[in-house]
């Protein structure tokens, strides 16, 4: 048999373009919203790393770049109570490594 390692992350893992004002309390705000999101990120690479050094499968679900928050928040809420999996079809499937943005391919700094 072969191990296998499921990690949910309840977050996007995708680059987010937002515009800020150009105030010190807002630039600081997303200057400490994007270092958390890229620490776990970096969680990520570490899990799967780990992972695969030690022979086990690595899934990893989370919410994917075209998924409407907004629109499908209420839905989710509704419907998880009756049927968590009809919620779960709003996302994608498992993934088997984190993945990497364009311009991470690129050898560019985000």
């Amino acid at each position: 048999f072969r191990l296998a390692l499921y990690v949910v992350r309840n977050g996007r893992i995708d680059p987010r373009w937002e515009a800020v004002n150009d105030d010190v309390l807002s630039v600081a705000q997303r200057s400490l919203s994007t270092l958390i999101k890229n620490q776990g990120i970096g969680d990520l690479y570490r899990i799967y790393s780990i992972a695969k050094l030690d022979g086990i499968d690595f899934n990893l679900a989370s919410i994917p770049p075209d998924f409407d928050t907004q629109a499908n928040a209420s839905h989710c809420r509704d419907q998880v109570q009756d049927s968590p999996r009809q919620c779960s079809r709003a996302f994608q499937p498992l993934i088997t490594a984190p993945r990497r943005s364009t311009s991470q391919r690129r050898g560019q700094v985000q």
